[in-house]
């Protein structure tokens, strides 16, 4: 079987999404939130690629569609734990 560079592709976007979302597992520990990824692996279903952000009570605070969106919480939560205001719930 012949690699194509549409395989190489492929996979390299695989790579960096894997390492991307391990470095946000080790950024959401550190806030004392576990981050769960839906078990889906069909792209049509609804829940395909929905992450959970979990407080260490097991309460949901956010649930985000893909990883930007969870970028974008925990930068939320950043800028908030910064001002001084209370965390909120995302869920």
């Amino acid at each position: 079987m012949a690699i194509t560079a549409r395989s190489k592709r492929s996979d390299l976007t695989a790579a960096r999404k894997k390492v991307q979302d391990s470095r946000l597992r080790r950024v959401v520990r550190h806030q004392g939130m576990v981050l769960h990824k839906s078990r889906r692996r069909n792209p049509e279903a609804l829940d395909f690629d929905i992450y959970s952000l979990v407080d260490e009570r097991g309460m949901v605070v956010a649930e985000c569609e893909g990883l930007r969106d969870v970028v974008a919480v925990l930068d939320d939560i950043a800028q908030r734990d910064r001002e001084g205001r209370a965390r909120i719930r995302y869920a």
